[in-house]
């Protein structure tokens, strides 16, 4: 049986198989009915961050590390992309790549890509690593 905040939320993870919010994941945890104690927002949040098996993929959604999702800001996804496929890419094509490792909008990609001192256009509209 679970006792740690830890080991709830790798339960949760287990049943859920997929990234949830912090909150859901609270709710889950106090649903289980497996001790008396009650989660709070602010604990299963700390154990989340604490942790390097949880990765942050998202506004508040998490998802384990063993599922293939790496830690990073959304810049250091995309440079990451880049890098491993070795050749400039097009705005849209880079989306589709974090889109598959981060839960955000387009529009996030698109203004983390037009900072110049980290990425640059080439004349074609493709953007590659500075």
């Amino acid at each position: 049986m679970p006792k740690r905040i830890g080991d709830k939320i790798d339960l949760i993870f287990a049943r859920e198989e997929r990234p949830l919010h912090f909150r859901d994941i609270t709710q889950l945890i106090n649903g289980l009915g497996i001790d008396h104690k009650i989660a709070s927002q602010g604990s299963v949040r700390n154990e989340l961050i604490a942790s390097d098996k949880y990765v942050l993929v998202g506004r508040g959604l998490y998802a384990l590390s063993s599922w293939g999702y790496k830690p990073g800001k959304v810049k250091e996804v995309i440079v990451r992309i880049l890098k491993q496929q070795a050749r400039p890419m097009a705005k849209e094509e880079i989306l589709s790549f974090v889109l598959k490792e981060r839960f955000i909008k387009a529009t996030t990609v698109h203004a983390v890509l037009s900072n110049r001192a980290w990425f640059e256009k080439l004349p074609g509209g493709e953007y590659n690593v500075k």
